[in-house]
């Protein structure tokens, strides 16, 4: 083995190995010991053995037993491969030993060549023998099977003991060679299954930095003179397709968007990765959330051509010096705006199509809105993640349940608003995680 692969791997492949036989031991000794005893008790009462056969077939099995017990519990606690193969060599010379002597103490009973061969196989394939391990097995199953025959008068009888010991040596040759193959066999399933967890653990490394490095993206919450605004995401797997920015032009003005890109995994990320560069130029220009989406409607359809994936994406501006929210949504769910004076709820809807798919949607100033702004109010923008949360009987969080938790929990901070709305989709959850979760709070000072 050492010829065909690695010091490393051939050392792990011993520590399987190992491992396999202690465990096979752990049921094979107790399997033992329970036959030794259960099935010594019809012996035990036989009226055809004098009593002093009787007893020392007893004896033997208890013996045994008790030797078997303390095997068992020694090879508990081993762990070396030559160790434990020394443990399972015990076992098999304890059983042809306690099944040779028991014959020679019992009534003659012609069990001939069959059983033998049967027994030598099973001890064959009982745990992972190496070649010259099995030709030993072999070796003792022999000497069990002879020792029977001098009992029962069939040896030195050369004719029916030649035969029976051809029969049992043709069988023991076809138990060599199916072992051979069975070790070639394990040895080439350990390094398929070693290649396969290699791979796993490389792609699963990967991952973890693709992850790491897209929650780099993600914005961190912040609190500012004019606004706080707080940030909460939750992919569905290790990496996404949500995004999310905000920045603090030189105007003064705050500028948000998010977007939510179709389907999950690496390749909703990539294209998140993509949007996040082309959004971050787009924030530094002095254009309004209509043009921005324009632009990055170009730029995604140029990105997405040739794919099944688009975008529904929202932006907007909160201007502070004239109290106003400009917004424009894109396909994206109605975001919301809790208005504080008059504690209601005013959806900020989508009038334009999605990104990346090739329609083109009104001027980029007609699809914007202006709605007037407060002190205390907030906008609360979320992908459909979180309204499509899945509960019992299939049943969603829905955007009713979104808004009247809004409303419920207004006097919450941004951050404690996300902390509670995020445990509340939590416990309405029925199953795992089916869509990413991205919600970000903005309150106005």
């Amino acid at each position: 083995m050492s010829d065909e692969i690695s010091p490393e791997l051939a050392e792990r492949y011993e520590k399987a190995t190992a491992d396999l036989i202690a465990s096979r031991l752990r049921w094979l000794i107790p399997t033992l010991i329970g036959m030794l005893l259960f099935g010594g008790i019809p012996q035990a009462f036989d009226p055809l053995l004098s009593a002093d056969r009787r007893i020392t077939a007893t004896c033997i099995r208890f013996v045994s037993a008790i030797i078997l017990a303390a095997l068992w519990r020694v090879c508990r606690g081993a762990r070396g491969l030559s160790t434990l193969r020394s443990f399972a060599y015990v076992f098999v010379v304890m059983g042809f030993l306690t099944m040779t002597t028991i014959q020679m103490v019992s009534r003659p009973l012609r069990i001939g060549p069959t059983i033998y061969i049967v027994l030598t196989y099973i001890n064959c394939f009982l745990v992972p023998w190496r070649v010259r391990d099995t030709i030993l097995i072999v070796v003792m199953g022999f000497a069990a099977y002879t020792a029977e025959a001098i009992k029962i008068g069939d040896f030195p009888k050369t004719d029916t003991y030649l035969l029976s010991s051809i029969f049992f040596v043709m069988g023991s040759f076809m138990a060599v060679l199916l072992k051979r193959d069975d070790e070639r066999r394990r040895l080439h399933e350990f390094l398929l299954q070693d290649e396969v967890k290699r791979q796993k653990e490389e792609l699963e490394r990967d991952l973890d930095f693709a992850r790491r490095v897209h929650l780099s993206l993600i914005p961190q919450s912040v609190e500012m003179d004019e606004a706080e605004v707080a940030v909460a995401y939750a992919p569905m797997s290790y990496i996404g397709g949500d995004y999310a920015n905000f920045v603090m032009a030189q105007d003064g003005r705050l500028v948000f968007f998010m977007s939510d890109i179709t389907g999950h995994g690496v390749p909703a990320a990539l294209i998140a990765n993509r949007i996040h560069t082309e959004v971050q130029r787009l924030m530094k220009e002095p254009i309004g959330p209509g043009e921005l989406l324009h632009q990055l409607d170009v730029f995604a359809t140029a990105q997405l051509e040739g794919t099944d994936l688009f975008l529904s994406a929202f932006s907007g501006i909160l201007d502070f010096g004239e109290k106003k929210l400009i917004y424009s949504n894109h396909g994206h769910p109605p975001q919301i705006l809790y208005q504080k004076r008059e504690g209601r709820i005013q959806l900020l809807k989508p009038r334009s199509p999605l990104l990346g798919i090739g329609i083109p949607g009104p001027p980029p100033q007609e699809s914007e809105t202006d709605l007037p702004l407060e002190r205390g109010d907030r906008v609360i923008l979320f992908t459909d993640g979180i309204t499509e949360t899945h509960g019992r009987n299939e049943e969603m969080f829905g955007q009713e349940r979104l808004e009247a938790f809004a409303t419920e929990h207004a006097s919450l901070p941004p951050k404690q608003f996300n902390e509670a709305l995020t445990q509340a989709i939590d416990t309405f959850r029925e199953g795992p995680i089916r869509d990413d979760l991205f919600l970000l709070t903005i309150r106005v000072k």
